[in-house]
């Protein structure tokens, strides 16, 4: 074999090598993400969210009750009450981005109970102690127009011996719970009854008709028949 030959033979392989060497290459395909993820209540309002998306290298997450944006793969939240929450969670990488939402249910707090005694004294007066648990905001209405939002009221004096309907409504991080109960009081002292007088009325308070007393008093005639006096600039006469 002639060197001319051994020479032309090589120079077809290198070519070929070469050749096949610089053939472009394909760009790798990088997968589009896919976004979802699961979770579990823990305690004292925590959710533990467990990031179940594929082909992310980002993630970002709204927790539904406008607190800070969490760009932790699998994060741990701490809600304020119990309830439901719409969660959001965003993942990316350099090809698409994906979105996922769900309903997620906080329910770790306990819930409150509504309860209260009541000790109804000789003169008209009761008394409320208050026994609900899980609570952290109150709401009492004692039957006479008198309110409160404090978790031990004063005592109340009531100006009829009737039975008043006595509501209490509590709540807190668990929810809300209301109570009413029916309170018999009788120790109001009455006085003689009265008829209303002849020049007519001055205005009037919760749906009673005001009368001016002989000494500038204001009052007005309570189911009872008799005088249940009220501040003085209420009568308009």
């Amino acid at each position: 074999m002639s060197l001319l030959y051994k020479q032309s033979t090589l120079f077809i392989f290198l070519i070929l090598v070469l050749g096949c060497s610089q053939k472009e290459s394909k760009p790798a395909i990088i997968p589009i993400p896919s976004s979802a993820f699961s979770w579990i209540n823990t305690a004292n309002g925590g959710i533990q969210f467990t990031n179940l998306s594929k082909d992310a290298d980002t993630y970002t997450w709204d927790f539904g009750d406008k607190s800070a944006i969490s760009t932790d793969k699998n994060p741990r939240h701490t809600y304020e009450s119990n309830g439901n929450y719409l969660v959001q969670l965003i993942v990316k990488n350099s090809a698409d981005t994906h979105f996922t939402a769900n309903s997620v249910t906080v329910n770790s707090y306990p819930i409150p109970v509504a309860a209260f005694d009541v000790a109804v004294g000789n003169d008209g007066s009761a008394c409320f102690t208050d026994k609900s648990v899980n609570t952290l905001y109150y709401s009492w209405n004692f039957g006479n127009g008198v309110t409160s939002t404090l978790s031990s009221p004063s005592c109340v004096q009531y100006a009829e011996n009737k039975t008043y309907a006595i509501s209490l409504t509590v709540s807190g991080k668990g929810g809300a719970a209301s109570i009413q109960k029916a309170v018999l009081i009788t120790g109001v002292k009455t006085s003689p009854i009265v008829t209303p007088p002849s020049t007519g009325g001055c205005g009037s308070y919760n749906s009673k008709t005001l009368y001016k007393g002989p000494e500038g008093g204001c009052y007005y005639i309570n189911s009872n028949g008799n005088k249940t006096y009220v501040d003085r600039s209420y009568c308009k006469c």
